[in-house]
């Protein structure tokens, strides 16, 4: 035997072949406000047992409210079992969904006013840690240039929002470095992880927000910093003028000594002009002195 909204007295009952003797229930009239206060409309009210199946959708009425019944207990075999009721609130909205809760015993009929989180200015980044190659990196710890920076960032949503929704790496307010999807059931947390191959050098703000193109989150945002230094040749990477200026010295340079070598040579042929005349021989020496000698005589 079922009973909804009044508690009829029974004399003299039996129950034959009975899975369940008896049943009590009550209306429930369920309106459903967000933390403003705000009444919401076109709200699911649904109440569901422990593993997450419906037992009872509510009947929408033209206030704003839904009815429907919910169990104080039932008897079986003779023995009163009370039933703890929930009653959810749910409402989608493509990327996200909303879905409130109360969970209580019911004992009469009731109006029922169930509050649900909608301040998604409560949902905040609780942690943000840095690493390079696994090794963790403090604020304003130096790091090289080109190596891969890994960016873990928990959020905790204690709304009743399940969300899902893109988040970006941001470098010195500049986007597009990176970017991932978090998932965020309703008052629960979750990591999200980004890479970036650093590429760029100095003193250099990171920070990991909401993309607004997917959902409005203004608030959720989280900063660090970093410094980079350079392991690229300075000529390579930096400053390819310097590169030039170099080969442009070593070739004058080069050009330098070739003509000083040139000028060494003009030099020493003007210094010594006598020799390139023969040299006369130590037997033509002898014959001239003979010759000499014979003219003497006669």
């Amino acid at each position: 035997m079922r009973a909804i909204g009044t508690s009829p007295t029974l004399l003299d009952t039996s129950y034959v072949n009975c899975t369940v003797d008896r049943t009590q229930e009550w209306w429930l009239t369920v309106t459903v406000h967000d933390t403003a206060g705000v009444l919401l409309e076109g709200v699911h009210v649904v109440q569901r047992d422990a593993e997450g199946n419906m037992i009872d959708i509510g009947d929408p009425q033209g206030d704003g409210s839904s009815v429907l019944w919910a169990r104080e207990y039932e008897v079986v075999a003779g023995v009163r079992q009370d039933t703890l009721s929930t009653i959810f609130a749910e409402k989608y909205f493509g990327l996200y969904s909303l879905s409130g809760s109360w969970i209580g015993s019911i004992t009469d009929n009731r109006d029922l006013d169930l509050v649900v989180n909608t301040d998604t200015s409560q949902i905040r980044f609780s942690d943000l840690q840095l690493s390079v190659n696994g090794a963790s990196v403090t604020p304003g710890q130096s790091v090289a240039k080109w190596s891969t920076l890994t960016i873990n960032a928990t959020i905790e949503n204690p709304t009743d929002y399940t969300l899902n929704f893109g988040v970006l790496l941001v470098v010195n307010n500049i986007s597009g470095y990176a970017s991932g999807w978090v998932a965020l059931e309703p008052r629960g947390s979750a990591t999200v992880t980004l890479a970036w191959k650093v590429s760029l050098e100095g003193f250099l703000v990171v920070s990991v927000l909401a993309d607004d193109r997917t959902m409005s989150l203004p608030d959720l945002r989280t900063n660090s910093h970093i410094q980079v230094a350079s392991t690229a040749p300075v000529a390579e990477e930096e400053q390819p003028w310097l590169a030039l200026l170099l080969l442009l010295a070593l070739a004058g340079g080069a050009a330098w000594a070739l003509l000083g070598e040139d000028e060494e040579d003009a030099d020493a042929a003007d210094d010594d002009p006598a020799d390139d005349a023969p040299e006369k021989s130590v037997d033509d020496e002898s014959a001239d002195d003979e010759s000499g000698d014979e003219s003497a005589e006669v």
